[in-house]
């Protein structure tokens, strides 16, 4: 199973048992066929059925414009998640990532009850740490690297 973003060309190529493929992110999931994210720019992906991909579609450079992950790290990346190298959030990378400097923040107001949620801090170098409700704090559960210029910038 493979997805293709419409925006920069980026190509997840998922690998591993077609069953739990099918059912976490290919055709039986809610993702089919335009629930994807692409890793790069965040813009919008959508699935390429078995027989429509292309050998094009191969030639990305591995990690940039090329992805093959496993369907447990195909779902997390795109229930929001990031890629695996993106959810190593240890103290040490934490702290050495604040040390860049927070410089903007997404906020999220829930109408229902007027809370107002703090979902990311990005740094001066673009670094964007993602948050989440833990029992003691806030978690980090995503460091996403600055993206690369001319792609796309978003609030996600």
């Amino acid at each position: 199973m493979m997805t293709l973003c419409a925006t920069c060309g980026t190509v997840v190529r998922v690998i591993g048992d077609a069953v739990e493929i099918d059912h976490l992110v290919g055709e039986r999931s809610s993702f089919w066929p335009e629930g994807y994210v692409c890793p790069r720019c965040d813009g919008v992906a959508v699935a390429v059925p078995a027989g429509k991909q292309s050998s094009e579609m191969f030639l990305g450079r591995p990690g940039e414009s090329l992805f093959e992950l496993t369907p447990v790290e195909a779902f997390a990346l795109f229930s929001g998640l990031g890629l695996p190298a993106e959810r190593k959030c240890s103290v040490q990378e934490i702290e050495q990532t604040m040390l860049e400097g927070v410089v903007r923040w997404g906020l999220e107001t829930d109408p229902r009850n007027a809370r107002t949620y703090l979902k990311w801090l990005e740094t001066q170098q673009g670094t964007r740490l993602y948050l989440g409700a833990g029992p003691n704090g806030a978690v980090v559960f995503r460091i996403r690297p600055k993206r690369q210029i001319g792609e796309v910038q978003d609030d996600r």
